[in-house]
Order: structure tokens, then C-alpha cells, then sequence
């Protein structure tokens, strides 16, 4: 097995147990002159690390993929300084087991008695319902095999609703490039029908807008691989303090 994690940092903080598998890396290089030591940067090459307080730790994915920094990887993952996988025997065993997706167990985002918020019903409380929306109709005209999978956005199951967050996830390099064909190709034309709105209107948090989406993005991409049979499983993540 041959794994390679790269954990993404914004800020100074305590860089993970040296091993094989993680790799620090700075994200929004380009936009901060902070150094610390043995960790790599996300603009020596093609990259969009300038663009980072919108797109936060996707700067990263694109950078090490724009650069083929993962063909050489059997996978290929991502964590944040301080959300890390737990590199236990049993991820290890199921990565030597061949499966192709590991993702983070699902955090809840609504409860209720009756009948919880759907993802859209969701995202359009805490952030401006628009850009959503704009991301299903990118989808709906370019990308009409994911059109079908638009409806994990809106089931609304009893009592409890979940969903995939934090853009983690370890997979085989050939379903990396995938992903990020797909994820940046919606983001990049989202970006291009509303950025002029996001930079001049949006408050410093809501101008994540593009990481906040490519959340709700890989909960579309991950429905089709689940269709398409695809080996996927769960796996711990370990919240660290932001401040240590």
C-alpha cells in the first residue's frame, strides 16, 4: 500500500508525527508569508493560491492534482491541521483490501421530531441560496451524468439528516482525477457567473462560498460512485483543538 495524505495548514500549528503518510502543506501560500519547516507550499507551480479565502483547503487538492503530484500514489488523500484520519490496522487492512473511496462518517445537520432540513434547505439557512442553486443548473446542463444524483441535495429523511463535509477523503488516484475534473469544472464556471458578487458583497465567512459548495458537490459525486458499485467506506476523523 502505498498511501499519501496531505494535511492541510493555514496558520502556524503542530505539525503531525512524522511517517510515511502525511505531508504538511501550506494552503494560501501564495497570500501569507508565514514559514515553518518541513512543509510544503501550494504555488510553486500551476495553482490558485491566491484564491484561498474562497476556496480554503481546495487550493490544495488543486494544486497537487493541476501538478500530477498524486500519479504516483496507490491513494491519495486530504486532512486539515487540526482534522486528521486515525491511521489505524483497520483502514489500513481495507486499503489492502482494494477499496476505492474512504470518506469520513457523516456529520448531522438537522434534527427534528417530524421531518429534517433537506442539504439544500440547509445550506440555504446559513449561506445565500442562490449560489446553490446555480451550482444544480451547471450540473443539470454540463454535466447530465451527475443530473439524476442532484436529489441527495433534497431528501428529507425522518427525524435525522447527514451528510459528507469537511473536503476529506482518501481514494485511487484514477477517481481523484476524476473528482477534481468534475468539482473544479462546476466551481470554476460558478466562479465566472458570480465572484464579482461574492468579493464585493459577501462578508469574510460567506466568501468560502466555493469551499462550503464543493462540500455539497462531493455528496453528488460520491452518490453516483455508490451507484456505480463502487468499494466505500467510513473512517475515523480525529478533531484537534484550533488552538494549541
Amino acid at each position: 500500500m502505498k498511501l499519501k495524505i496531505f494535511t492541510v495548514y493555514h496558520k502556524e500549528y503542530p505539525l503531525p508525527r512524522k511517517n510515511d503518510f502525511h505531508t504538511p502543506i501550506h494552503g494560501g501560500k501564495e497570500i501569507n508569508n508565514w514559514i515553518l519547516k518541513n512543509i510544503e507550499w501550494d504555488n510553486l507551480w500551476i495553482n490558485i493560491s491566491r484564491k484561498n479565502p474562497y476556496y480554503c483547503e481546495l487550493t490544495v487538492h488543486y494544486y497537487i492534482w493541476k501538478n500530477s503530484l498524486y500519479k504516483k500514489y496507490k491513494y491519495i488523500g486530504f486532512a486539515h491541521y487540526n482534522r486528521r484520519w486515525k491511521i489505524n490496522k483497520r483502514l489500513v487492512n481495507n486499503l489492502n483490501l482494494s477499496v476505492d473511496i474512504v470518506v469520513p462518517k457523516k456529520i448531522v445537520i438537522s434534527k427534528s421530531y417530524y421531518r429534517s432540513l433537506s442539504i439544500i434547505e440547509h445550506y440555504s439557512l446559513h449561506h445565500n441560496k442562490v449560489d446553490i442553486e446555480l451550482v444544480e443548473n451547471i450540473i443539470n446542463s454540463d454535466y447530465p451524468e451527475y443530473k439524476s444524483f442532484i436529489n441527495v441535495l433534497y431528501k428529507k429523511p425522518l427525524f435525522i439528516n447527514s451528510m459528507y463535509a469537511w473536503n476529506m477523503f482518501i481514494m485511487k488516484p484514477n477517481l481523484f482525477d476524476e473528482y477534481m475534473t468534475f468539482l473544479f469544472g462546476v466551481l470554476f464556471k460558478l466562479e465566472q457567473k458570480n465572484f464579482s458578487f461574492v468579493k464585493s458583497l459577501y462578508s469574510k465567512y460567506q466568501q468560502r462560498i466555493y469551499w462550503f459548495l464543493g462540500e455539497r458537490i462531493f455528496n453528488i459525486w460520491i452518490e453516483k460512485k455508490k451507484k456505480d458499485n463502487f468499494k466505500i467506506i467510513n473512517s475515523k476523523v480525529v478533531l484537534l483543538p484550533k488552538n494549541i
